[in-house]
């Protein structure tokens, strides 16, 4: 049965220090799971923001949540901030994908925006949006609260899934093809009740012209108004 293994931490550090360490603690300590985070990263040959888009595609759900700040922008990367890029790579990978941001109205210090990034910040925050529905937080706790339970959702999407059931045993279909459509014949008209209104039109009608179309969603009862309703009255009337 599928289940996440791998979970990639995906934010800014300088202002959601304090998070990042509750929502590692809570992924790798509560969870159970394998919390990926740039602060497990150390020394690497590697360019930051190549490690942590390598980084992003062995998990299996990304976890990214946003304030205020958009983060460090490379030289070589045509303006996009690494934590932009982390998010475009996982969509691109196809990862599960869990986002938030910071209450509009929470108290949060100056110090911790990016003003001079805002325009970028809030185009990154636009596209989010446009592609999942995302929760607000306030509090590390808070934070930590709402990703758990998401977590426990997606992990029940995976688990309701058809792939997940044994396929029932072969059973033999009887030979008529739409079951539950028998229709009422001729030796059932003493039986048949219910639809003289329609059957006084129909033979109106057809004293008035030779050819008449009846029509009807399938299932109506056409067939049996015909054969058990119609008929039977017209070869006694005849």
């Amino acid at each position: 049965m599928a289940r996440f293994s791998k979970v990639f931490i995906s934010s800014t550090s300088k202002d959601l220090r304090e998070y990042r360490d509750e929502v590692y603690k809570l992924i790798s300590n509560r969870l159970g799971l394998t919390a990926v985070a740039m602060e497990d990263f150390g020394a690497m040959s590697d360019e930051p923001s190549e490690a942590c888009l390598d980084k992003v595609q062995e998990c299996d759900l990304f976890i990214g949540f946003y304030a205020r700040r958009y983060g460090f922008i490379p030289e070589d990367s045509g303006g996009v901030s690494i934590t932009e890029m982390e998010y475009d790579k996982a969509r691109q990978e196809g990862k599960t994908i869990l986002c938030y941001w910071l209450e509009d109205n929470f108290d949060w210090p100056e110090e911790r925006n990016q003003i001079e990034h805002e325009e970028l910040l809030y185009k990154f925050k636009d596209k989010i949006q446009k592609k999942h529905v995302v929760e607000t937080f306030s509090t590390p706790s808070d934070l930590c609260l709402k990703i758990s339970t998401a977590i426990a959702r997606e992990q029940n999407k995976q688990e309701d899934t058809l792939a997940d059931f044994d396929l029932p045993p072969n059973i033999d279909l009887p030979s008529e093809p739409y079951l539950g459509l028998h229709y009422f014949k001729r030796e059932h008209a003493r039986i048949f009740f219910g639809r003289n209104a329609d059957i006084r039109e129909l033979y109106v009608a057809l004293e008035a012209f030779n050819v008449i179309l009846l029509s009807g969603q399938s299932g109506c009862g056409k067939s049996s108004l015909l054969a058990a309703g119609l008929i039977p009255r017209m070869e006694k009337r005849n």
